[in-house]
């Protein structure tokens, strides 16, 4: 990952959606595209949630896209060409947020967060977001598909009976929702290397300003697989239009801290229910071929949407299971994370605190095991400007930064 030097710490941003709904008292519901809904209807508030990261010391901003998706534009009453439009508008919007918040601190007066911020290169990420962000109700946290992206769609009748997971014998359906989902993927980043077309309001080509690419809250195993073929699919586009490569990350999300994913019905024993952290580590970086193709590996593993207390033994079971794949495998990784909810103002301020402490003890762990190549840390769904104001002061109490 070329912006990541060697065992550096880099701050990421927060959740752009409850950062629109908390700090900038804007409604979110009732749109299939959450927070990029914002694109077209409030492009001053994306800018905003992008600046007001840059102030409280964030050196990577994700893009406003988590949400979008050709299906959820197309639920939301957009055509396909006004869907593309608004996809590489998301970039756009961010790459002015950081040009104006450049051109701002060179002006004024800077802040120690401005200058903290001005003195590193500030990167902007796409985000992307499951399959699972496309439905309702979103599916990013059980990985309940619909065929063919996965066996069923969840259905609250169901109860237990809903299922994520394909038994042994579907081995067929299992390979046809990788296809699927592989095609999703690609269809979505394939936007992005295309030049604005005619008719769009601003002439703008966003490949060339996108650092790395962020796929966020993955579920299924299934879905690592997909995202990898969609990768080796991108990059061979790529090679042939003559465009670079981007660095790549994918981040699982592990509620109650186990992986959402089942073990297949026939494999499923007393003491594990879902996929293992060996099972998530052979998907995200194990030596893998799709359609006799060997699959690229990740530049970066990751965990998000992830509670405190489960998130340090998550990681150490997750950092095992990659050491136990290879020698010499030196990865990076990165973390997201829930804030408290709490609406007593005491309570959540001490609750920023408490995450932002938490969470800086974890890096100092992770970073002192010499495992990992460097470290991108920030904030997931309640985590706001904040948040990673604290965060950021955390680790320089600690001597990082």
């Amino acid at each position: 990952m070329p912006f990541l030097d060697v065992q550096s710490i880099l701050l990421l941003d927060g959740g752009f959606g409850t950062t629109i709904e908390d700090d900038f008292k804007k409604d979110l519901a009732g749109s299939p595209l959450w927070s990029s809904a914002f694109i077209q209807k409030d492009p001053n508030t994306v800018l905003g949630v992008h600046k007001a990261f840059l102030e409280a010391g964030s050196n990577i901003i994700l893009t406003s896209t988590y949400q979008c998706a050709f299906e959820t534009f197309s639920l939301s009453g957009y055509s396909e060409k006004e869907a593309g439009s608004l996809m590489r508008k998301s970039v756009q919007l961010a790459v002015q947020a950081k040009n104006e918040f450049l051109n701002d601190t060179r002006l004024n007066a800077l802040s120690q967060s401005a200058l903290l911020t001005t003195n590193r290169d500030i990167k902007v990420v796409l985000s992307l977001g499951p399959y699972g962000a496309t439905l309702n109700p979103a599916q990013e946290f059980d990985g309940f598909y619909p065929p063919p992206y996965g066996p069923r769609a969840f259905t609250p009748e169901q109860g237990t009976l809903n299922t994520n997971a394909y038994s042994i014998d579907e081995h067929v359906s299992s390979e046809s929702s990788i296809k699927a989902l592989a095609a999703f993927h690609l269809r979505r980043l394939m936007v992005f290397t295309e030049p604005n077309q005619d008719g769009e309001e601003v002439n703008f080509n966003p490949w060339p300003h996108i650092d790395a690419i962020a796929f966020e809250t993955v579920p299924l195993s299934r879905e690592i697989i997909a995202i990898r073929s969609a990768m080796s699919r991108l990059n061979d586009h790529l090679k042939t239009i003559g465009l670079p490569t981007k660095p790549w990350w994918v981040s699982t999300v592990w509620p109650d801290g186990q992986f959402p994913e089942e073990r297949r019905k026939e494999r499923i024993s007393a003491e594990s229910l879902h996929l293992t952290p060996a099972d998530v580590a052979s998907a995200l970086i194990g030596e893998t071929t799709f359609c006799d193709k060997p699959l690229p590996k990740p530049d970066g593993v990751g965990i998000n949407c992830t509670h405190l207390s489960d998130i340090g033994v998550v990681l150490t079971n997750l950092r095992s299971a990659i050491d136990g794949l290879s020698e010499n495998i030196n990865h990076r990784w990165l973390v997201h994370d829930e804030s408290s909810t709490s609406t007593n103002p005491e309570e959540k301020d001490k609750g920023v605190d408490t995450w932002s402490d938490f969470l800086s003890t974890i890096v100092k762990r992770e970073h002192g095991t010499n495992f990992w190549s460097g470290v991108l840390v920030g904030g997931c769904c309640k985590t706001g400007p904040k948040h990673i104001d604290a965060l950021k002061k955390a680790l320089l109490r600690l001597g990082f930064l």
